[in-house]
């Protein structure tokens, strides 16, 4: 209560509500579903965080301005346990009020619209807010396996970026894309594939309507795939193979007849 003049008279206790949140993401391969499979951390990167926030918190977005992280960061934490690494990063966010329309499975969060022309994807999210802040994970995956066809041990090898949005809390957890002030949000990721992710997100805060959120996600991953009978690790001096190819071998594969 403030007096007019001279006199104010404060609550007890007085408590402070931080006006950010902190956001930790750990990645690292699927526990369940980890055999013959490898897969590195390499890079992370935020996209879209506001530059500014209201005092008080009400609910709704703000005007504000937003910037992306110049570059992608190496994972700052690693930990090994049973044969699997997990990587860690941890950063703080301003508060990011906003909502989309139209999701009703998770794939939908990370949709983008694809080109009326060439059917390509675009840089523009379908569902997604326009200012939404997400995270764009990077890493090398790998998976030794028998080709089903051939009968061959087969090597696949990708370096993939997994796209994932901030929010997905709350009842509608698939449009929810918020950052909220004063709350916890650590992001658990787990690896079965080169587009097979799981994501479980854990909150804490003082809001009863912030419930976790857990689902597997299909879109948000993009990359580069090598599928390969024999796989060579380089150093970048001094090393050869003699790669032998047939003429039978050529015309059973039209996709090496360009080279």
């Amino acid at each position: 209560e403030i007096q007019p003049v001279g006199k104010v008279t404060l609550p007890k206790p007085l408590k402070m509500k931080r006006i950010d949140a902190r956001i930790t993401f750990n990645i690292s391969l699927d526990p369940d579903n980890a055999e013959n499979k490898k897969f590195k951390a390499l890079s992370w990167q935020v996209f879209n965080a506001p530059v500014g926030t209201g005092l008080f918190a009400n609910g709704a977005e703000m005007e504000n301005n937003y910037f992306t992280m110049a570059q992608p960061r190496a994972f700052e934490d690693v930990v090994k346990k049973a044969g699997i690494e997990t990587s860690s990063f941890t950063f703080y966010a301003l508060e990011n009020n906003q909502h989309g329309t139209g999701a009703t499975q998770w794939s939908d969060r990370e949709m983008k619209t694809k080109d009326a022309e060439t059917g390509i994807n675009t840089d523009v999210f379908e569902h997604a807010p326009k200012n939404a802040t997400y995270v764009k994970l990077r890493g090398e995956f790998s998976y030794d396996y028998v080709d089903e066809t051939t009968g061959l041990p087969s090597h696949q090898n990708a370096y993939v970026e997994y796209t994932i949005h901030l929010g997905y809390v709350g009842e509608d957890a698939y449009n929810n894309y918020e950052c909220k002030r004063n709350t916890s949000y650590t992001y658990n990721v787990l690896v079965r594939g080169v587009d097979d992710i799981i994501l479980k997100v854990d909150v804490e805060n003082d809001d009863p309507d912030d419930e976790d959120g857990s689902s597997d996600i299909g879109n948000g991953s993009e990359g580069d795939v090598v599928i390969a009978h024999y796989f060579f690790d380089f150093d970048s001096h001094y090393d050869r193979s003699i790669l032998q190819f047939d003429q039978q071998t050529i015309l059973d594969n039209p996709e090496m007849q360009g080279f």
